[in-house]
């Protein structure tokens, strides 16, 4: 049995098909959510993202180990939501299909976004994308995890899927702020 699922909301991002008779691959590791951001971070400094401004700057972001641990805790809950009263950035992805690269999923929302400093009413929908290109945010923590019985925040039964967190350090999406500055 299938069900299909898409929701955007509050920088939580939810694709693709969810089935019950999913077998579980290979999950992204840290290091490679690291190198992903980093990849997109360069595209950005490079000005090779239509719509986007050049970056005048975009350091590459390092693990961290405390938010890879934070991350974990996360993911292995299993339930597709914000953790409540947290300090640092964090994205979201569900996906039943390994191949769909989260980073990708939250970085192609610069699609949506109008440059410019973050204002309430654009960031439910850009907030993954501005995340993973905020300047100022120096460090990282990722976590995958195949869970056999994902819920969504109101305890709804998504079936089996990927799940995976990124956390942030410094957290970006400050309001009235720009996610870096132009070259």
């Amino acid at each position: 049995m299938f069900t299909v699922y898409a929701i955007v909301k509050f920088s939580i991002i939810l694709v693709g098909v969810v089935s019950t008779q999913h077998q579980p691959l290979e999950t992204l590791s840290p290091q490679e959510f690291r190198d992903l951001h980093n990849a997109f971070r360069k595209m950005i400094l490079d000005g090779s993202v239509s719509n986007q401004p050049k970056a005048k700057k975009m350091p590459d972001l390092v693990l961290d180990t405390n938010l890879n641990e934070d991350a974990k805790k996360w993911g292995e809950n299993c339930v597709y939501k914000h953790e409540p009263q947290i300090r640092d950035g964090e994205n979201l992805a569900v996906s039943a299909n390994i191949t769909e690269n989260p980073v990708e999923l939250w970085f192609d929302k610069h699609r949506t976004y109008k440059f410019g400093k973050l204002t309430s009413e654009a960031s439910t929908q850009t907030d993954p994308y501005t995340q993973v290109v905020w300047e100022k945010t120096k460090r990282l923590g990722c976590y995958q995890n195949f869970c056999k019985a994902m819920k969504d925040g109101k305890g709804n039964s998504l079936g089996q899927a990927y799940f995976s967190v990124c956390r942030y350090s410094p957290s970006g999406n400050i309001m009235n702020e720009e996610p870096y500055q132009r070259a």
